[in-house]
């Protein structure tokens, strides 16, 4: 309750809370609530797991399975989608940010629509609105991440936007003001020991009335 106050109303966190520490210390009550837990299953449910141990095994074994099935890519150091990470921090002036759809999806299954720049569709991504940020906490796990982005087809003609990509608040990229005609443009960037990875979108002139824009096949690369 705490951090999705703290998320939604910055100005209302106080000393000795921060965001970040907010963050963590919700962590650790998450763990210390599932250790409870399992000590009590364990506790009291131990005679059903002796009676049935081969049962408990195979799904645990399945859970196992599934977990190394989800998570593969990251283990075996192949690319990974950034939109399999949870993003630790998002304002958008717009609806929220939508994975592999586009924002104005975002107002219900009416609206849903695929991510395409200039008719360029794409299966992944990342549907944004300027203003916009979007960060994730990498852990400096990653080397190289790279991304398309642009202004989506069905944003409106009259505003423009500028990508900026900052790690650990240091800029590490600046786009020219894009508009809807603008073709989609690729980037790679280091990202070696880079914490956090923020993606923002800026509005370029007065207005960000209509200005959907688009992150596109973010992969990150170990």
């Amino acid at each position: 309750m705490y951090i999705s106050m703290a998320l939604n109303y910055p100005d209302q966190v106080y000393w000795p809370f921060s965001l970040e520490l907010t963050r963590s210390f919700t962590l650790y009550i998450s763990i210390f609530q599932i250790t409870i837990f399992l000590y009590f299953f364990i506790r009291y449910f131990s005679s059903f797991i002796k009676k049935n141990y081969l049962l408990t095994i195979a799904a645990v074994t399945v859970f196992m399975g599934v977990l190394l099935i989800k998570n593969y890519s990251y283990l075996l150091h192949e690319p990974i989608s950034l939109t399999k990470i949870t993003p630790v921090e998002t304002h958008q002036d717009y609806l929220k940010p939508m994975i592999d759809m586009t924002v104005e999806s975002g107002r219900g299954v009416k609206y849903w629509n695929r991510l395409s720049n200039n008719y360029y569709f794409y299966n992944q991504g990342i549907g944004a609105h300027a203003n916009s940020i979007i960060s994730y906490n990498l852990g400096g796990r990653f080397s190289k991440f790279t991304t398309d982005f642009g202004i989506d087809t069905e944003a409106g003609d009259q505003n423009k936007a500028i990508f900026i990509i900052q790690g650990d608040g240091r800029e590490l990229f600046k786009s020219k003001p894009k508009g809807k005609y603008d073709l989609p443009e690729l980037i790679s960037l280091s990202i070696d020991k880079v914490d956090k990875l923020s993606l923002i979108i800026k509005t370029e002139g007065e207005s960000n009335n209509g200005l959907h824009t688009d992150w596109l096949n973010p992969i990150l690369i170990r």
